[in-house]
């Protein structure tokens, strides 16, 4: 039934759960980037493009908030809730595969957050990062087994549409890595799949990763630690495989906008850095004012992006409400011309 309201409202009830379950992750205490990072997810086109399907955008959004809460709880500190966090992962998975970046990436940037603010060894934070492969191992095997029993015991099988998205054995573990950076980097430098809507947003998106450059680079020429160095230069270069992990297993010519909400992450990261350098300016006791500069800067391009997710979002669904009054005035008056032969005929032959 179609009840966009209703579906509507319970969609961004459950987004919103689990924008505050990552705020919650990550610790983002000050105001502003915490209301950013919800703007920036709400908005972002992957997250907006479910609405097209509005009868689905509920259960999409449970599968979001199952990803997310299964990072939550994979990254605490009580142990005990991992079985729980499989259970999590397994019904999103369920629901819909494409959450599974979504997870992995948050799982990353956790690890880096940890890094940045000096919170743990890079060997013990090098043993998390283990455990947290394990975990998305251990959770798509019992996945995929519970399909095949469910499978058998229905008498049925994976949907021809799935069967042919799927990329495992069809392609190298090498080409499907090489494939998940290019198009990492085809989405920022050449907007594919609109999830950076505008030329405008693009600069926008140039010039955050441009002053957070410098923030990170600043952290890696003061930090004294060799390995945490190494493994934070790891990570960055891991995040964008996480990002993209889908390509790994499902073919590149079934990869859609909706797939990619994984992208939103980067979200995180950078509210992460600007909450991390304004600690370390507290710390200090250092009044930078080219530093803070710097920040709002970052601060009000993030805005800006979520005013042209919003201008986009709204123009997309003008056309598409426009299209679809266009085609039902087209089907009226066809069916209308069709009632009237049909009238002629009738009465000729009567």
């Amino acid at each position: 039934y179609s009840m966009p309201w209703i579906y509507g409202i319970i969609s961004l009830v459950l987004n919103t759960i689990g924008n505050c379950l990552i705020v919650r992750m990550f610790r983002i205490k000050t105001p502003i980037l915490q209301f950013l990072l919800g703007g920036l997810v709400i908005s972002f086109p992957s997250q907006i493009g479910i609405f097209a399907y509005m009868f689905t955008a509920s259960s999409y959004s449970v599968a979001y908030l199952l990803a997310v809460w299964s990072a939550y709880l994979l990254t605490g500190e009580k142990k005990r809730y991992l079985p729980l966090a499989i259970g999590a992962l397994i019904g999103s998975l369920s629901i819909y595969q494409g959450y599974l970046a979504t997870a992995i990436s948050l799982s990353i940037l956790f690890l880096i957050q940890r890094l940045l603010l000096d919170q743990g060894s890079a060997k013990e934070l090098f043993r998390k990062g283990v455990v947290y492969v394990v975990f998305f191992l251990i959770s798509l095997a019992l996945y995929w087994g519970l399909s095949e029993i469910l499978w058998k015991i229905m008498d049925s099988e994976m949907g021809a549409y799935a069967n042919n998205a799927l990329a495992l054995g069809k392609s190298s573990v090498l080409d499907s890595i090489k494939s998940a950076y290019r198009n990492f980097f085809r989405v920022i430098l050449l907007r594919k799949y609109a999830l950076i809507p505008s030329e405008t947003s693009q600069k926008l998106h140039f010039l955050t990763f441009a002053l957070l450059g410098i923030e990170l680079l600043t952290y890696l020429l003061c930090k004294q630690s060799r390995g945490k160095k190494l493994l934070l230069l790891f990570l960055l270069a891991v995040l964008p495989l996480g990002i993209s992990c889908i390509y790994l297993i499902v073919a590149e010519s079934s990869i859609h906008t909706l797939v990619l909400m994984s992208f939103a992450t980067i979200y995180i990261l950078f509210a992460i850095l600007i909450e991390y350098g304004q600690i370390q300016v507290m710390a200090r006791q250092i009044l930078n004012k080219a530093h803070t500069l710097m920040m709002d800067v970052c601060v009000a391009a993030m805005a800006l992006i979520i005013m042209i997710n919003v201008y986009t979002a709204n123009e997309a669904y003008l056309n598409m409400h426009l299209a679809y009054e266009n085609t039902y005035s087209l089907a009226g008056s066809v069916l209308t011309q069709q009632n009237k032969v049909i009238r002629v005929v009738v009465n000729t032959v009567y």
